[in-house]
């Protein structure tokens, strides 16, 4: 995308897009099994059989067994509180936007979002659909960037903090009470190798780190924080060409420490390592304006406490549009629509609106 003149060509750093990974939507989340069964459902650890869920597992049934349910087969076998099913990616505060590794002259970027989101499907990969199930999200982000020049390339050192409420929850028709507070804040550090503005290419890297100090209730069956640390390597190539057009490619490897304090307070949630792959194809409708099509998808992450699946998991493929414009030189606006064309172990957003203000200086 073309960014007007801002008065200062002595330092190439990224644009007030650089760096801003705060694309599609944020969702932190996390639900709780133990809603489908009502709050007194559990004693000493196991489900209280008297009051049972009635969904379907998706394993087969053995002959000459019972119906296996989720109190029966999954339930029953974690032995436990409260599961903690949490989203795939609890802080999507780092999906890029487009062009958002590109470099112009700046030394800072101050930015913030308003997020937005509702879901109305629910997937557990151990009992399948969760029917009558629902989840809104309004979240907002702060979030501050400085750049300055490393051995002839530039860096980028960041702050973010995400903020806000999960509400109008329900699981399996129970309604779940609502969330609000501080997320987790992430820190990251990014590195241009390749900066090429004449040729308009760029290859870069930056490793997010999320630090566990946001707003967490192991007994709550929705929580902003998520209670471990979490790191993030993502590597964007941007690519200009045929004048207009922009190519943006980003991909991401996902590490997430165990939380030792889920479900009774004494159990161990872990997650696997995720993947997670961004495409944009970006249209310069004007030379302060771009419009941007673009897909993101989320693998792995499947969760166990205590060494047992949980049926929560990263599967997540989704669609975008976005819209951006330089409102001065120095600010630009941007706004981009998401959907989930399909989502597994997790909620599947319907419909999402991200806001976002930049301001370079």
């Amino acid at each position: 995308m073309s960014s007007p003149d801002c008065g200062v060509r002595s330092l190439e750093v990224p644009s007030l897009k650089a760096m801003m990974r705060i694309g599609g939507h944020t969702e932190l989340r996390s639900v709780s099994l133990f809603t489908l069964a009502g709050p007194s459902a559990c004693a000493h650890g196991v489900l209280d059989p008297a009051r049972p869920v009635g969904l379907k597992s998706r394993r087969p049934r053995a002959s000459g067994r019972r119906p296996t349910t989720l109190l029966h087969h999954q339930i029953s076998l974690v032995a436990l509180a409260v599961i903690t099913l949490t989203a795939s990616n609890p802080c999507r505060a780092i999906d890029p936007q487009p062009g958002d590794w590109e470099t112009y002259p700046a030394k800072n970027v101050v930015m913030g979002f308003a997020d937005f989101t509702t879901s109305s499907q629910l997937d557990n990969t151990t009992i399948g659909p969760v029917p009558n199930s629902h989840l809104d999200t309004a979240i907002g982000i702060a979030r501050f960037m400085h750049f300055g020049r490393f051995a002839g390339h530039t860096f980028g050192l960041q702050a973010i903090l995400p903020f806000g409420t999960l509400n109008n929850a329900k699981i399996n028709g129970q309604s779940v009470s609502d969330a609000s507070g501080i997320a987790d804040p992430i820190l990251a550090v990014g590195y241009w190798f390749i900066e090429d503005t004449a040729r308009k290419t760029w290859f870069s890297f930056v490793n997010f780190v999320t630090v566990p100090i946001g707003t967490y209730d192991n007994n709550s069956a929705l929580n902003l924080g998520n209670h471990h640390w979490q790191n993030d390597i993502q590597f964007d190539v941007t690519k200009g060409f045929l004048g207009k057009w922009t190519i943006d490619v980003s991909i991401d490897w996902i590490h997430t420490w165990d939380n030792t304090e889920a479900g009774t307070g004494h159990q161990t949630l872990r997650q696997n390592e995720r993947f997670a792959s961004y495409l944009w194809l970006s249209y310069d409708l004007t030379p302060q304006s771009t419009l941007s099509v673009g897909y993101a998808g989320l693998y792995g992450g499947a969760q166990a406490l205590d060494g047992i699946r949980t049926g929560a998991e990263a599967g997540e493929q989704q669609i975008r549009m976005t819209y951006s414009r330089f409102i001065t030189g120095s600010c630009q606006g941007l706004i981009s629509f998401s959907h989930d064309v399909s989502a597994t172990g997790q909620f599947k957003q319907d419909f999402g609106v991200l806001l976002r203000v930049a301001k370079l200086f």
